[in-house]
């Protein structure tokens, strides 16, 4: 059996590249989570903070605007994006002061 032989400038160059990859992930995420601070990069922690509230916004509106239940993905289209945007700014807007307060 041949056994394989780890350099650490294999392992190195591996791990750098696992970090170029979530580097560019939490990028991707912070341009399409809205947020109020755009003069300053958000940290990975308010990057994964506000996308939690975002999400835990949007699931709200959806479930008040229908009655508890979720609808059909067709039914979401049009006028729903700028309500949850709205909402989503009512609701997070503390949380994101309380963020810049963290960092």
């Amino acid at each position: 059996l041949t056994e394989q032989i780890n350099l650490p400038s294999d392992n190195n160059e591996r791990e750098r590249q696992r970090m170029h990859k979530l580097n560019n992930a939490f990028q991707a995420l912070r341009e399409v989570i809205p947020h109020v601070r755009a003069e300053n990069k958000l940290s990975k922690i308010e990057t994964l903070t506000l996308a939690k509230n975002y999400i835990k916004s949007l699931t709200s509106i959806i479930l008040n605007m229908s009655n508890g239940h979720f609808p059909a993905a067709e039914g979401l289209g049009g006028s729903w994006g700028p309500k949850l945007y709205q909402h989503y700014q009512q609701q997070c807007g503390d949380d994101d002061h309380s963020l810049s307060k963290n960092s």
